[in-house]
């Protein structure tokens, strides 16, 4: 009986072991793989951004994406669709929007 009770400890502990290194071996494996995948990377704003009457978007961007792109910018709940490509690095950008009104601008 004690030789069945003690077999049984053994053989839990060892599942237990196993399990806890099967969980800890696919964590590791999964943080490697997703630090050289491609999800690594951003485009932020660095300081203000600022439009003008005339519509003009002045900001500057910095990427650590290799060839992020620019598809749209949300502005007054409108979204203007752009077509920017930036590379690496940082960037002082100048867009022109074609909003629907200019902010009390008489033409």
């Amino acid at each position: 009986m004690r030789k069945g009770l003690s077999d049984s400890l053994t053989m839990m502990i060892v599942i237990l072991a196993s399990v806890i290194l099967a969980i800890t071996v696919i964590s590791i494996l999964f943080g490697y793989l997703g630090y050289f995948g491609s999800s690594y990377g951003e485009v932020r704003q660095i300081g203000t951004a600022l439009i003008t009457q005339d519509g003009k978007l002045n900001i500057t961007l910095e990427n650590s994406f290799s060839n992020a792109k620019i598809v749209g910018i949300i502005y007054s709940t409108t979204l203007h669709n752009i077509d920017y490509t930036l590379s690496i690095g940082q960037h002082n950008i100048l867009l022109t929007l074609d909003l629907p009104f200019l902010m009390g601008y008489k033409q």
